[in-house]
């Protein structure tokens, strides 16, 4: 949210750090375009890689980083 993007901007940061479940996927976008790099977290299922993704954050944090590579590798990408 814009209060998050502040604070961000205040202190001189160039990465957000949110709580997938408490983000929005235009949330995500404004701050990418404001130059920050997003990260998602916490990741503890395949299910959160998805909603990661779905969100469009430039990075995941995964409890199960193993079980996110075999998916990877599964699709053949």
């Amino acid at each position: 949210d814009e209060s998050v993007i502040s604070a961000a901007t205040e202190i001189g940061a160039r990465r957000i750090a949110c709580k997938m479940e408490g983000t929005t996927r235009l949330a995500v976008k404004d701050a990418q375009k404001r130059g920050f790099t997003v990260t998602g977290w916490p990741g503890h299922d395949l299910n959160d890689y998805f909603l990661g993704l779905g969100l469009g954050v430039d990075a995941i944090c995964s409890d199960v980083p193993v079980r996110v590579q075999e998916y990877i590798d599964s699709q053949g990408k």
